[in-house]
């Protein structure tokens, strides 16, 4: 617990902690548990994008002058995001996380349709039992399921959490681990691999 609390005193940006899963997708599952002991929101690029030619198999001068197609969630198809599922050192209320846009929340996820308290999530053991929708503007779901403001729905790893327009897997360390080396060619180039990455420890 304490080497958990140590950990997430400050949270990883979202690349950063990607680039930390990257490092460690050729771990096994125990070692993989033992680096990220907590679950983790992940959004991952559209599989649409991984099916059919791959980027190099593209025809060459086929380029186009209109503008890139934005999902509608804001972002990128292809762009990752992921956060850990920990609290912050030093918060209040060791088993209830706060979700949102502020600098105050222990997830900080910081789009305009996300309020600044969105949502809380409900740790039983480390492990997310719960989430409540904080009466935010733009809803919170579970797998489609919009939420009325204060009433807590049960969660566990799979199930698809929306905040607004987002939508996150919900994954344990082990399913995390899966989902990145299943979308390993999707990672950005200088991910994938661990020899390209620098120490930042």
């Amino acid at each position: 617990m304490d080497d958990r609390e140590t950990r997430n005193s400050e949270a990883p940006s979202s690349d950063v902690l990607l680039a930390e899963l990257a490092r460690a997708l050729s771990t096994s599952a125990a070692e993989f548990e033992g680096l990220f002991p907590y679950y983790f929101l992940l959004r991952s690029p559209k599989s649409a994008l991984s099916s059919g030619a791959s980027k190099d198999a593209e025809p060459a001068f086929e380029y186009r002058t209109t503008s890139l197609q934005v999902s509608g969630d804001g972002l990128h198809p292809w762009q990752w995001w992921v956060s850990a599922i920990a609290k912050r050192k030093g918060a209040a209320f060791p088993n209830r996380l706060a979700v949102g846009r502020a600098d105050s929340c222990d997830i900080q996820v910081r789009f305009r349709f996300v309020s600044k308290l969105h949502a809380r999530i409900v740790l039983e053991d480390g492990v997310p039992t719960s989430i409540e929708d904080c009466g935010s503007a733009n809803g919170t779901s579970v797998n489609g399921q919009k939420l009325t403001a204060g009433q807590p729905l049960k969660i566990r790893s799979g199930d698809r959490i929306g905040f607004g327009s987002l939508t996150l897997e919900l994954l344990s360390p082990t399913a995390c681990q899966g989902a990145l080396r299943a979308r390993q060619t999707l990672l950005p180039a200088n991910l994938s691999s661990a020899e390209t990455l620098s120490d930042e420890s």
